[in-house]
C-alpha cells in the first residue's frame, strides 16, 4: 500500500517538474504549495470546500 502511495507522490512531482518547472511556467514555491494543497487538503476537503477557503481559515 505505501509503495503505491510513494509511486503516486513521485509521479506527481515528476510530472509537475517536467511540465511546469523546467519550462519556466511556475516557480518551485508555487508548485510546492500546489502539491501540498492537493495532498493535504484535497484528501480532507469537505463538500464544497476549496483550497482558497481553507487557506483563509
Amino acid at each position: 500500500m505505501m509503495e503505491t502511495v510513494a509511486e503516486c507522490v513521485f509521479g506527481i512531482v515528476e510530472h509537475l517538474t517536467l511540465s511546469q518547472l523546467l519550462p519556466g511556467i511556475k516557480e518551485p514555491k508555487s508548485l510546492a504549495l500546489q502539491v501540498a494543497n492537493l495532498l493535504l487538503y484535497g484528501i480532507l476537503a469537505t463538500e464544497g470546500a476549496t483550497t482558497q477557503e481553507i487557506e483563509k481559515e
